[in-house]
């Protein structure tokens, strides 16, 4: 309708496009949870899912990105293919397998791994481990001066 209001903030109509499709909502607004279908989903993981998702097609990416310059000969889609169903322990091939050096093999081997164990599995057992105390001193009250 010509006349209608819009339900949306003042603010929020000037935003740039990404920032109306952003889960989190236009960055001055500080909420806990977001709420989906009449569900909460907390936001650390949602963090946990984004931090999969940008690892995961990151890690594609430049598995991608190495075999295309290690294997000229192959059409790109097909080696994109090739990660891809490697990653994801899917098992189809388009054939170029065969045809890939020692190199490019042991990159599918690796995703393969990597895909099967799970990213933040991975991230986890490599990142540096601190020391979490499951205890706290009690607090001393000192006179000092």
């Amino acid at each position: 309708m010509a006349g209608a209001p819009d339900p949306r903030p003042a603010e929020s109509k000037h935003l740039p496009l990404p920032y109306w499709f952003w889960p989190y909502g236009p960055p001055y607004v500080t909420k806990k949870q977001l709420e989906l279908g009449g569900r909460s989903i907390p936001f650390d993981l949602l963090n946990k899912a984004y931090t999969i998702f940008f690892f995961a097609a990151t890690y594609i990416f430049g598995c991608s990105f190495v075999l295309a310059i290690l294997e000229p000969g192959i059409p790109i889609l097909d080696l994109v293919f090739e990660e891809v169903s490697a990653f994801c322990t899917v098992g189809l091939s388009r054939g170029p397998t065969l045809e890939m050096g020692q190199a490019g093999r042991a990159i599918l081997m690796l995703s393969m791994f990597v895909g099967r164990v799970g990213t933040l599995t991975l991230a986890f057992a490599l990142a540096s481990t601190s020391e979490n105390q499951a205890y706290t001193y009690p607090k001393a009250h000192v006179l000092i001066g």
